[in-house]
């Protein structure tokens, strides 16, 4: 599979904005949450903890009523 020029810069610019909302991400929240989610979930837990910390995080940065969330997994 190859990818052309534009899908290769598309894909570094998504990958690029996933990884900024990574690093705002509260360390110890995200320690928290992956072994919450591994105890859970066993290793699908631990691969999936991540993921799921940063769409919750995502969804709490835009309503307002979920602000304190934001600011728990918040760095």
């Amino acid at each position: 599979m190859t990818l052309d020029v534009t899908e290769q810069k598309r894909a570094v610019a998504i990958f690029k904005e996933s990884e900024q909302r990574f690093r705002l991400m509260n360390a110890v929240a995200v320690f928290v949450g992956v072994l919450t989610f591994g105890r859970l979930w066993g290793v699908w837990g631990l691969l999936l903890g991540v993921p799921v910390l940063a769409a919750i995080k995502a969804v709490s940065d835009r309503v307002d009523d979920f602000k304190a969330i934001s600011e728990l997994l918040g760095d």
